[in-house]
């Protein structure tokens, strides 16, 4: 670890508005990574889906010094990706206990899903393309990839459920269709992000990608012929990290397990070709026997996507356009069949008032998820704060 626990504090902006803020500093003064994370997050400023730097009245972030030590950033009161995983996990366990009204979701819905999945792709487009500086830009900045640009080589090397964070869902419920009833999700933790630079020598390659949570490395990272290769590190790898955050979110399952490798999967291409994809998302795709009944309810769209961003070889890899063109486009027509059936539904209505919509399966998602589907996930898991300890208690002084 080389900062503190992120802590709570209190801030009061004009007007008296109070607003909660986390402070980050350092274990050690000059320590390496809480520097790169300060420098990181001035890069990323006013970014949509990166976690912000708290300004408050007549103070920056860096407690009133660039060379303070101390970080001020927006907190979150829903926590992270990491909480909402293992509160739906609980829910399978816990719906055995309560009764029918009291059951909750099992299950992350897909619509939620792929726009948890766009977060995540503006984060990797964040990455290749950060906010220009310029006056007059937005307070939030939504990341859009420039043509005329090259993207940027800022890898992250540290994408992992305990770094996306969820924020207040309040200040996105119009922003339709990118987010309505889901939250904006941020990519924080920015103490080993890199600026890959190819030209440096094998060893210092080396060192530099030798980085990340164990289980969250990029294959690229996990032999030294692949760190020394060409091209080795781009958008690419982030796209592997969104990928991985994907599959835990949909499968709901995490794994350290140091012989997890890839499998070659038969996939179809988004222009009807058939591949054979070796990928680390087994079990999403594939023949059907291969692939887990828990997992087939999911449209095999979002299952593939999710496999080829962690293909092995990193030109298997959907491009960034590629990457929101195919996100955008399912949302849309997940939205446009809800709409439909809810049409659908109004018109049966008219002829046999008695109709009511029938009961929620709490442990698949259906074809067709209607808005109310959506509303209830939001209602089970999102619109209220979590109740839970400070997991920093013990850092704090008595």
């Amino acid at each position: 670890m080389s900062s503190q626990p992120p802590g709570k504090h209190t801030g009061i902006r004009t007007g008296q508005r109070v607003r909660d803020f986390a402070v980050k500093s350092p274990i050690q003064s000059g320590d390496p990574y809480f520097e790169a994370e300060k420098s990181w997050m001035d890069t990323f400023a006013t970014a949509e889906h990166f976690v912000q730097p708290f300004w408050s009245l007549c103070d920056n972030p860096y407690g009133g010094s660039e060379n303070a030590q101390i970080l001020k950033m927006e907190y979150f009161e829903r926590f992270e990706l990491q909480e909402l995983l293992i509160r739906v996990n609980e829910s399978v366990s816990n719906n055995a206990m309560v009764p029918d009204n009291e059951k909750k979701l099992e299950y992350i819905p897909s619509r939620v899903l792929w726009r948890l999945f766009l977060c995540l792709a503006r984060a990797c487009i964040g990455l290749a393309y950060p906010p220009p500086y310029h006056h007059g830009r937005p307070d939030t900045y939504r990341e859009v990839i420039i043509p005329d640009l090259e993207p940027e080589l800022n890898i992250h090397f540290d994408m992992h459920p305990f770094n996306v964070f969820i924020a207040d869902p309040d200040s996105t419920r119009n922003d339709i269709p990118e987010h309505g009833f889901v939250p904006r999700f941020k990519l924080g933790d920015f103490g080993l992000t890199q600026a890959w630079d190819p030209n440096l020598d094998d060893e210092t390659k080396i060192v530099v990608a030798n980085v990340g949570k164990p289980g969250y490395q990029a294959p690229e990272q996990l032999r030294r012929d692949r760190i020394l290769e060409d091209n080795a590190f781009g958008p690419h790898t982030n796209i592997w990290g969104a990928g991985w955050l994907m599959y835990n979110a949909l499968t709901l399952y995490f794994t350290s397990d140091e012989d997890w490798q890839p499998q070659v999967c038969p996939i179809t291409m988004p222009d009807g070709t058939t591949k054979n994809l070796n990928t680390w998302a087994p079990f999403l795709v594939g023949h059907d026997a291969r692939v887990y009944e828990d997992f087939r309810s999911y449209s095999v769209q979002l299952r593939t996507l999710i496999a080829r961003c962690m293909a092995d070889r990193q030109e298997d890899r959907p491009s960034l356009q590629e990457l929101l063109d195919i996100i955008q486009a399912n949302i849309a027509s997940g939205d446009a069949a809800a709409a439909n059936k809810r049409m659908q539904f109004e018109a049966a209505r008219q002829v046999d008032p008695s109709i009511r919509i029938p009961p929620v399966n709490i442990k698949r998602p259906p074809p067709v998820e209607d808005d109310n589907l959506l509303q209830r996930f939001f209602r089970e898991y999102l619109r209220e704060p979590p109740l839970r300890e400070d997991p920093y208690r013990d850092y704090w002084d008595q």
